[in-house]
């Protein structure tokens, strides 16, 4: 999950995948781990404004935090009661 970039991968085949679910689904959830948070991967699956909900288990840094709620996303953190966005 990069603040520049968006959600990413380092698999072509599983970013293509992941490109065509979101594209193809009604709403759109992301969730990672903040290990995840200010790494690049190789491949693009899509910018923030590609999902509606991002899933994590600690709140992102606030570049990310920033481009979620840019792009009108939503960011839960799982097992808090914390949500932030639409």
């Amino acid at each position: 999950v990069d603040a520049s970039t968006g959600i990413m991968d380092y698999d072509l085949d599983e970013a293509e995948f992941a490109r065509m679910v979101v594209s193809r689904g009604m709403r759109a959830l992301v969730a990672t781990d903040h290990s995840k948070f200010g790494r690049q991967g190789l491949v693009k699956v899509c910018s923030f404004s590609g999902f509606h909900e991002l899933v994590t288990d600690r709140m992102p840094p606030r570049d990310i935090t920033a481009a979620i709620g840019e792009a009108g996303a939503r960011l839960t953190i799982a097992g808090s009661q914390q949500a932030v966005g639409n």
